[in-house]
Order: structure tokens, then sequence, then C-alpha cells
């Protein structure tokens, strides 16, 4: 990579493996991360955009008095919505059939952390900044984690309740949290997915069970205000519609 690639990596120039004779200006270091040089090809390209494009490859690490670390890399680069780069994402390790996975942001970060595995992984990062967004994931953590098939759960022996709710939220709402937090208000809220999304108005789909009896709709309209409740209290939503 070139020196301005090596500096815009987020690493210290120092840091970076030069070769001793590069054969070109733009071939000067080995690459600690792919993203500058996926960033500069969709920048090439202004009139094909959005664009997105991606590279499997080795990032190299220094180490001292050893050889660099070579880490195989996943390494996209779009320059289309956040929402619809994590959900390619998404996308992704589902069809890897990777099934812990936590994607964690700080609040007032540019950066989200992509956890897999039951002890927590560390698996690669999110980044956004004004003009594209970028993912960089090591292929080693989607190998350990990956399945050959889904894990399957037995059917249930009692009715699980499905509704839809939807909610207007603020600009710039981090939905990641919003909805770890209203799946784990209540033991019977079982799954919580995102359906649909049109301008601030966002569709949630509920699942609603108890393994032991049917639950009833006398139990569920509490829930429903908690919810409801949740959401205006905590992230300053509303409820499009009415209780019932």
């Amino acid at each position: 990579m070139s020196e301005a690639e090596a500096i815009a990596s987020g690493f210290s120039l120092d840091t970076h493996l030069k070769l001793a004779n590069p054969l070109t200006e733009d071939k000067v270091y080995l690459r600690r991360s792919l993203t500058p040089s996926l960033t500069a090809v969709v920048a090439a390209n202004p009139m094909r955009q959005p664009l997105s494009v991606f590279e499997i490859a080795n990032v190299y690490h220094p180490r001292a008095n050893d050889l660099p670390e070579e880490v195989l890399t996943l390494g996209i680069v779009s320059s289309s919505a956040y929402r619809r780069v994590r959900g390619v994402l998404e996308a992704l390790l589902s069809k890897l059939h990777i099934a812990q996975v936590e994607i964690e942001t700080a609040a007032g970060s540019h950066e989200a952390k992509i956890f897999c595995g039951p002890q927590h992984e560390l698996a690669g990062s999110i980044t956004q900044n004004k003009a594209n967004v970028a993912i960089v994931i090591r292929v080693r953590a989607l190998v350990t984690h990956a399945q050959s098939h889904p894990v399957y759960r037995p059917q249930a022996k009692t009715a699980i309740i499905r509704e839809d709710l939807t909610f207007t939220l603020p600009k710039q709402t981090a939905i990641g949290p919003l909805m770890a937090a209203l799946q784990n208000l209540d033991q019977h809220i079982t799954t919580l997915e995102l359906s649909t999304v049109y301008n601030d108005n966002y569709t949630f789909t509920i699942h609603y069970h108890d393994a032991k009896h049917n639950l009833t709709s006398d139990q569920i309209a509490p829930l429903r205000k908690r919810l409801v409740a949740e959401v205006a209290q905590r992230w300053g939503g509303s409820l499009v519609g009415q209780l019932t």
C-alpha cells in the first residue's frame, strides 16, 4: 500500500512493515488494514454510486524478533446506507449459521464491535464516516463459529403469539440497543425483529410465548404497555396507532 493509505489505516506509519525495494510508490508498505485500498476503489468510481466492494486478503501485523502475523481478513467498503451494509453482514452471518452474534456500538461512537460465539470473541468491526461504511472481520472467526446447518429447536407445545408494533423514533436512534432492551424486558418476549422501516417509522415483529401454558390477551396487554412505555421514556419514541 502507499504511504497515504498506510496513514489512513488508523495505524501509525512506523508500525507498518516497509518493503526494501518497492516496485511502485503504491506498493511500499504491507497492509495492516484492507479499508484504505477498498475506499480508494469506491472513490475512483464516482459514476457507479452507490458502490460496494469487498476483498479477502491477509493483513500483516509486525511482531518483535519474528515474522509478521498474517491475519486473513474480509474487508467490505460501501457507499450505501449503514443499515443496508449492516444487513449484508447479518445476512452473511445468518448464511453461515453463526447463531451467537452481538454488534455493540458505544454511545457517541462511529464504530461498532462484532462479537461471535459463546465466549464473546471479538471478530471485527463496522465503521461509518460521511462517505462510506467499512466492515473488517477476521475470516478465522467466521470459520470457527460457522455451522453446516442451523440449530433446530423442538416445536413449541404451547401457542406463540405474534404481533407487529410500529414506533416513530427520533433520527439517529441506535436500533440495536433499543431492540436488545425491549427483548430483555420480560421473559415472555422470546423474539423481537425489525421487519420494516419507512422514514422514521420502525415496525417490530414480537413473539410472546410461555412454555407451560398458552398466554391470554389479558396477559399480553400489560407486556405491550411496558414495551410502549419503554420506547417512550427511554428512547423518545411514540407508538403509531392506539393500544387495544
